[in-house]
């Protein structure tokens, strides 16, 4: 196993609304970013998932590291993230396996040191389907070795779950249990796993509340995964710059180690590295270094878990409704959104957007207590955009996607559970989420948004803005409201995205206005998603 945990891994996030990164700079600019004498990050996770990226990407990335005297593998480290063998397909995901292969190969050219120790494994559900990945990898290297001896062996390449679905976050004790079995069962004892906490897509999905509790559900379930299984669980947390994808910035650095105790290492997503001050960043990797992990961790009681499963039910019915009827609007204007990786679009044969929710699954874990979470569902089955165009559009809209569901859902835990469940909800299981609401609110104009949104929406996120201004006065927060320039913006943008959420099309000029805008507006932001 790797000598040391990195607390900070960049990634390749198309998340910059100031610069576009096109695949061929990616290994220069990973370079930068894991350079000492530069940003300092410790770890890239090269992308492969719903991405175009060239399969030799981490061998050029290496080779550009040895040239300035940066051993990967030992000074930093390339983790490639492949693609997901069920949501793309096993075909692409075997591509990914060979180029890690091939790039340790090679690396043996330049160091004693593999190049490459871990792969990410996205949208991880099961240990069996993990242990799946780790059958390839010793397929794919007996085929290698059919054509001459390689010096690899299938053990030597770990693999990092990446779970991104609530239903799996609140269980992922049992997904680790699973997968460390499969591993004792074939002879391999694992002493520590490296695990991969989204952030972003349970966000989409259920909501942001719904998100960030089941993240720290999760956190927990590691730990406890740790101490039952007498393995080192090494969580990592995907978060992104807005509230709504984690609010991970310099400026809330300290909510998040406070929040979020026993992570080991966090992403710096590219909005992160080109959006914020250059300074304010590596001040913000020096604290992770410094305070990650912390010397405790998350650990829940069942009877917390059980209390935080009925408050994410809770949270996620009230956004999920509201969701449903913005769905196909917010995608056509997501569609909008310049594109600032090259990514596969949502709509491509390799591509994959994410889907609406499905209510049963998460019926089944919260229980027969809040099966009205699993009501009708979806009226249509609407293929959602990626998290980050999803925020680009919502936001664009004037409509931080924070606020939906939220106030409604506060309503109902006041009303159903009582003021001492309100209670530990605001002031333990998220004591951040004013100083979140607060930031989203900066760029919050229900004026420009209600044209876009049908009645009933409307009505319901009037209620959802005005609970949290009741209950957490965010008018009083200096420099809450926005801009009267992000203003002027929004109101430009607004009929031109009000046409398209209509499926009325853009003549080529139009688009490339509503484009601009929304990009303006992720500049104004610190991010475009």
């Amino acid at each position: 196993m790797k000598p040391r945990i990195p607390a900070t891994m960049g990634t390749q996030h198309p998340d910059s609304a100031s610069r576009r990164v096109p695949i061929q700079e990616e290994p220069d600019e990973a370079v930068q970013m894991l350079d000492p004498d530069g940003l300092g990050i410790e770890e890239i996770m090269i992308d492969f998932e719903g991405k175009l990226t060239p399969w030799h990407q981490p061998w050029r990335t290496a080779v550009a590291l040895k040239r300035i005297g940066v051993s990967p593998g030992e000074d930093v480290f390339i983790t490639p993230r492949l693609p997901s063998a069920e949501q793309e397909s096993v075909g692409r995901q075997l591509m990914g396996i060979l180029a890690v292969l091939d790039a340790i190969g090679n690396g043996k050219e330049l160091q004693e040191t593999p190049l490459i120790h871990e792969v990410v494994i996205p949208m991880a559900e099961s240990g069996v389907a993990l242990w799946k990945v780790r059958e390839r990898v010793a397929a794919l290297l007996e085929l290698l070795h059919s054509e001459g001896p390689t010096g690899l062996v299938a053990e030597d390449l770990y693999v990092i779950p990446l779970v991104e679905s609530v239903p799996q976050l609140v269980v992922l004790d049992q997904i680790i249990e699973e997968y460390v079995q499969c591993n004792r069962d074939a002879g391999f004892d694992l002493d520590t796993l490296r695990v991969m906490i989204a952030r972003s897509d349970p966000a989409l999905r259920y909501g942001m509340v719904a998100a960030t509790l089941s993240n720290k559900v999760g956190l927990s379930a590691c730990y406890r995964a740790s101490e039952r299984l007498d393995i080192d669980v090494a969580p990592i947390w995907g978060a992104g710059s807005l509230p709504f994808r984690g609010h991970l910035t310099p400026d809330n650095m300290d909510n998040i180690v406070r929040d979020f105790r026993g992570l080991h290492t966090i992403t710096i997503q590219s909005a992160l590295r080109y959006d914020h001050p250059a300074d304010r960043l590596k001040e913000l990797v020096s604290k992770a270094r410094r305070e990650l992990p912390t010397d405790d961790h998350l650990a829940y009681s069942d009877e917390e878990v059980k209390e935080i499963l009925m408050i994410i039910g809770v949270f996620a019915r009230s956004y999920v409704r509201t969701l449903e009827r913005l769905a196909g609007s917010i995608a056509a204007i997501s569609d909008l959104a310049p594109r600032q990786r090259d990514r596969l679009t949502r709509d491509s044969l390799a591509g994959y957007g994410r889907s609406m929710h499905d209510p049963s699954e998460l019926n089944r874990i919260l229980g027969e207590e809040v099966s009205e979470v699993a009501a009708a569902p979806p009226s249509a089955q609407v293929n959602l955009p990626r998290v980050i165009t999803f925020c680009a559009a919502t936001y664009s809209m004037g409509l931080p996607p924070e606020f939906i569901g939220t106030g409604r859902a506060l309503r109902a835990i006041e009303d159903a559970m009582g003021d001492a469940v309100l209670d530990r909800l605001l002031n333990v299981y998220y004591p951040s989420l004013k100083d979140d609401l607060a930031q989203a609110h900066k760029f919050m104009h229900l004026d420009t948004a209600k044209p876009l949104l049908d009645s009933a929406s409307q009505r319901e996120v009037e209620t959802d803005v005005q609970v949290c201004h009741d209950l957490f006065d965010l008018n009083s927060i200096p420099g809450c409201a926005p801009s009267e320039y992000y203003v002027s913006l929004l109101e430009t943008a607004e009929p031109l995205l009000r046409r398209a959420a209509n499926g009325k099309g853009l003549e080529e000029r139009q688009a490339h206005l509503a484009q601009e805008l929304i990009q303006a507006m992720g500049v104004s932001r610190g991010s475009l998603g």
